[in-house]
């Protein structure tokens, strides 16, 4: 698209000395229909909504990456206060063993 775009301006700006290209161009882009602004205008749109698409998968992937790492941040927090709880419950064992004795 942006190749398109390029030569389109080309072309416009100057008498394009291959008459191949211009040909493509109008081929493709269907300028004897639309005509040359507005073809400009829908590939400038196309070309901006394509970045915007890559900047939410982009953005997406960090969410994911930072959520699995929240994760784990959780599960190790986690064990520990596991561990913590175990140790509080071994000792108050040991002092009902010894109130009891």
């Amino acid at each position: 698209m942006r190749k398109a775009l390029s030569r389109l301006e080309h072309v416009c700006r100057t008498e394009c000395s291959r008459p191949r290209i211009k040909n493509q161009l109008w081929g493709k882009c269907k300028i004897e229909t639309k005509g040359v602004a507005v073809v400009t205008e829908e590939l400038k749109q196309r070309i901006s909504a394509k970045a915007h698409k890559i900047k939410r998968y982009n953005d997406r992937i960090l969410q994911y990456q930072q959520n699995r790492l929240f994760e784990v941040n959780i599960t190790s927090s986690l064990t520990k206060n596991l561990m913590t709880h175990r140790e509080v419950t071994n000792r108050l064992l040991v002092i009902r063993q010894k109130v009891l004795e």
